[in-house]
């Protein structure tokens, strides 16, 4: 069915699942509707040694009548590679119905994971924040990776 929830100063979702298979109505009267998830992202540089060639160094007898085998020696190089790794936990609000959310007199935040998600959206607040989070290479300052941050999904948002 429907769901309602109402606070005088905080609703906070925080990693975890609000679902209505009605729609969801929530309310804050003085104060901040919250829906944070966790979101975490790192560039790190990795020295590695790779194989790059084979070296035949001679060939080598065995004794008996048995094959004789080339004894080969590899060569190594070390590389440097960038790995990326990004760790989320989502915060959900879903509904098979709509979603209202009222924080006249204060703030909707929506981030790291955070998801929104219904067939229509009406958010009224003083201030939105849906919040998206990135990392920057610290080397390569042109390249920025996107983690994940607040998601708003419905037919009709307003």
């Amino acid at each position: 069915g429907n769901l309602v929830l109402i606070a005088e100063t905080l609703i906070r979702n925080n990693v975890g699942e609000i679902k209505s298979k009605g729609d969801i109505y929530g309310e804050v009267r003085n104060g901040r509707f919250e829906n944070i998830g966790i979101s975490e992202a790192n560039i790190k540089e990795v020295i590695r040694e790779v194989a790059v060639g084979v070296e035949e160094t001679g060939y080598r007898g065995k004794r008996f009548g048995g094959i004789g085998r080339k004894n080969k020696r590899g060569k190594t190089e070390k590389i440097t590679e960038k790995v990326l790794n990004i760790y989320t936990e989502d915060s959900d609000i879903i509904s098979e119905g709509n979603i209202l959310i009222k924080a006249e007199k204060g703030d909707v935040v929506n981030k790291d994971g955070g998801r929104i998600e219904g067939k229509g959206i009406s958010i009224k607040a003083v201030n939105v924040y849906n919040i998206g989070k990135y990392v920057e290479d610290e080397k390569d300052r042109r390249s920025v990776i996107l983690a994940p941050g607040g998601r708003i999904k419905g037919s009709d948002v307003y």
